[in-house]
């Protein structure tokens, strides 16, 4: 409540101070507090009641370098390095055709940046 002068009337009678921060384990308890509660009792209280129900249990937690470890030794164990099967060749002879070895350039192929003959079109 204000009084004339503008101040706030900070007595217990007059300012709620009931707790709302609800418990985990209790439900929704109201506690009557001597004063003010401050930001930091409240964050206090909320810290509790979160870092009771985290799981930590290691099944639950997820190590990306652990993971990202085993992808790798999957991954590196499957790979076919025999000679054979790996293309040494410069990258300048590697084409995206794999078929390039069968493409045939004989003449007989008609080029296609000649024009058609007119006679043959019928």
């Amino acid at each position: 409540m204000q009084n004339s002068l503008g101040s706030v009337d900070t007595r217990s009678s007059n300012v709620d101070t009931r707790d709302s921060v609800s418990t985990l384990d209790q439900g929704s308890v109201d506690k009557p507090l001597t004063g003010v509660d401050t930001m930091l009792q409240t964050q206090g209280k909320i810290m509790q009641n979160c870092s009771s129900s985290v799981d930590t249990r290691s099944s639950s937690v997820d190590n990306r370098l652990q993971t990202q470890d085993k992808i790798m030794q999957n991954w590196s164990g499957s790979v076919d390095t025999r000679s054979s099967s790996v293309d040494t060749r410069d990258s300048s002879q590697k084409t995206f055709w794999p078929i390039w070895d069968s493409v045939s350039t004989l003449d007989q192929v008609v080029s296609t940046l000649e024009a058609f003959p007119e006679q043959l079109l019928g």
